[in-house]
């Protein structure tokens, strides 16, 4: 009688999502922290070459911010490593009496970095930056997560990471390449304009010597507030950036949801985490010493809207695939670019025309206040909606 023949082992399947995300955090966080080290050489060195100019404050800023964003990469490549090695970490469990201490802290940061400027004590303000643009996002994070079944420290990292690196990257390439074609659209436009085309030299003259922003838009006053250049920066800034960028900030999930099982829970954590991600690269590297207590105060609105928007669409993707509403998707995504778009394109008009909003800051500061709270609602009400409910005490003895 002939023995069977032994069963072959299986072969193990390559984990193609697993090694993605250990490439993309790996080359992320050593990228970051290449950038973070080489600025703070710079910082460091530019007394020896710059007698007369002190530190760059602001590349000192960006070099923190760079560092910081560098080590927040490292736990999602190492989960995944580990994940590829069949090394089970243990789980790390977050106090939420430490994430409700972020709304607390926050606006003490800002306070303590706004009075460091005063005291021209420039040099202690990047951890305050750093612990300033994290509170935010940290905070609101809880406010969506709490109470919700994830699936795991690696997916938790992972869409954040995916987030702080691979959405950015995609969206700051597309923002490119359709800026490029407004930017062309809007030379020609110049050049056949005359009482614009005659400053361009006098501009290129004054252009090395301007100060601060103040100086730059007294200088370009005539053509921000030109019609046809204004509906340029509007229609790329409030229309086409919204659209990049709300159709990846989940990128993550738009990866997984057609290899794995997704519950509407998990879509909407998984999104919510790529955003969150999303809006700590802008907190980061959106500071400027000169500007640093009111941009970050406003920031946290963005950092609201970007986390909102993007758990709402990877909510509408998940429910989408599992319960074949994928009308929802677009009625989401619509909402998404309509929020969006309005904050841009008031934060554009505040920045660039604040003529054209006299008589209406208020107006336009309320619209603005709008959006956060509504923001911060969506978040607050989306989790409630997701949380599994409690079970009794009764039925857990029988």
């Amino acid at each position: 009688m002939s023995r069977p023949a032994a069963s072959r082992p299986a072969k193990p399947r390559f984990n193609w999502v697993s090694w993605l995300q250990f490439l993309g955090s790996s080359f992320g966080a050593a990228g970051f922290l290449s950038i973070g080290v080489s600025s703070l050489a710079y910082v460091a060195l530019q007394p020896l070459f710059e007698t007369a100019a002190g530190p760059d404050w602001d590349v000192l800023l960006t070099s923190a911010a760079a560092i910081w964003a560098g080590l927040l990469l490292l736990p999602s490549a190492v989960l995944s490593l580990a994940h590829l090695f069949n090394k089970p970490l243990p789980r790390l469990k977050l106090d939420n009496r430490i994430a409700v201490l972020a709304f607390v802290v926050l606006p003490l940061a800002i306070l303590a970095g706004s009075w460091l400027l005063q005291a021209e004590l420039h040099i202690v303000l990047p951890p305050v930056h750093i612990l300033a643009a994290s509170l935010s996002v940290g905070g609101l994070v809880w406010l969506g997560l709490r109470g919700l079944r994830l699936g795991g420290p690696r997916l938790t990292w992972g869409a954040f990471a995916s987030g702080l690196t691979a959405a950015p990257l995609v969206a700051i390439i597309l923002e490119l390449i359709v800026g490029l074609g407004l930017l062309i659209i809007g030379t020609i436009y110049v050049l056949n304009t005359p009482f614009l085309a005659n400053q361009i030299p006098h501009i290129e003259a004054v252009l090395p010597n301007l100060q601060d922003s103040e100086q730059m838009l007294a200088l370009l006053h005539d053509f921000f507030n030109d019609p046809f250049i204004l509906g340029l920066l509007l229609l790329d800034l409030s229309l086409f950036t919204p659209l990049i960028e709300e159709l990846f900030k989940p990128i993550a999930l738009w990866i997984l949801i057609w290899r794995r099982p997704i519950t509407n829970a998990q879509g909407f954590a998984i999104g919510l985490l790529g955003g969150a991600g999303f809006a700590l690269m802008e907190n980061l590297f959106s500071a400027s010493i000169l500007e640093w207590a009111s941009t970050t105060t406003v920031r946290f609105g963005a950092t609201a809207f970007h986390i909102a928007t993007a758990g709402l669409m990877g909510w509408a993707i998940a429910r989408a695939k599992n319960e074949a509403k994928a009308l929802n998707v677009f009625l989401v995504y619509s909402f998404n670019i309509l929020l969006h778009g309005l904050w841009n394109g008031i934060v554009v008009l505040q920045s660039l025309t604040p003529a054209l909003l006299q008589g209406r800051e208020v107006a336009a500061w309320a619209v603005l206040l709008m959006i956060t709270l509504t923001s911060v609602g969506i978040i607050i009400s989306m989790n409630r909606q997701l949380r599994p409910a409690a079970i009794p005490r009764r039925s857990q003895a029988t």
